[in-house]
């Protein structure tokens, strides 16, 4: 069973060495989004890792793009998408793969299943309408839809096709799921936050608001999609 983690990275200079330490058994797919520190110099010291990497930074929807084709140009059976920021605990992935091997297409990691990360309030009120929004426009029953903790099979990876480049690209995932009928569930995984992610982080209510916008452009390209 070929299978890599998939992780893209934007100034994770401070961080990545720590996340990638911990999955040094898996093949990598890391795509630098235009990085201006370092972080494409440490990733470079990995043997297992596969690079793509452009100079100026187009989105971590555009950079799942390059990273997915290349699993699928690449023949993977599997594809582990994880964070490059240290929320992520690479103990889950088995969650993960064991939700693979029992025939789901697509998996997807939950902060709210077991309640068990430390969600400050305020991203918690935004995760929450999120759900609600995409439960009435997508049809998807999700508690954590924007989480980016995620496993696709080789079905999945083949399929899902995305346009969106930047965090709307998430809605547009499960669009995807819909229109090509793919079996999902979620797996309970724990977040860490920090003071260092928070600031980095997309959780505003302006950023929740952009979502919005493009979800309802998406619901429209994706009117047929039962």
């Amino acid at each position: 069973m070929k299978t890599a983690i998939l992780i893209t990275l934007y100034n994770e200079e401070p961080r990545i060495k720590k996340v990638l330490d911990g999955l040094i058994k898996y093949d990598l797919i890391l795509v630098n989004d235009g990085s201006t520190d370092n972080t494409l110099e440490i990733i470079k010291s990995y043997k297992k890792s596969h690079i793509i990497s452009y100079k100026k930074n187009k989105g971590k929807g555009y950079a799942l793009q390059k990273g997915i084709n290349y699993a699928k140009n690449n023949n993977y059976d599997r594809l582990i998408l994880m964070d490059g920021d240290g929320q992520h605990n690479h103990r889950d992935i088995k969650k993960f793969e064991k939700k693979l091997s029992e025939g789901y297409d697509f998996v997807i990691g939950s902060r709210f299943i077991k309640n068990n990360s430390n969600i400050p309030l305020s991203r918690r009120i935004i995760l929450f309408g999120g759900k609600i929004i995409e439960k009435i426009l997508i049809g998807v029953e999700l508690t954590d839809a924007h989480n980016g903790f995620r496993a696709m099979n080789k079905k999945s990876i083949n399929k899902i096709k995305l346009t969106e480049n930047r965090m709307s690209y998430a809605s547009e995932l499960m669009f995807e799921i819909k229109k090509h009928k793919l079996t999902y569930i979620e797996v309970p995984v724990k977040i860490k936050y920090t003071k260092d992610t928070l600031e980095k982080g997309t959780g505003s209510l302006f950023t929740g608001f952009k979502i919005l916008f493009r979800l309802i452009g998406l619901k429209i390209k994706y009117l047929n999609v039962k």
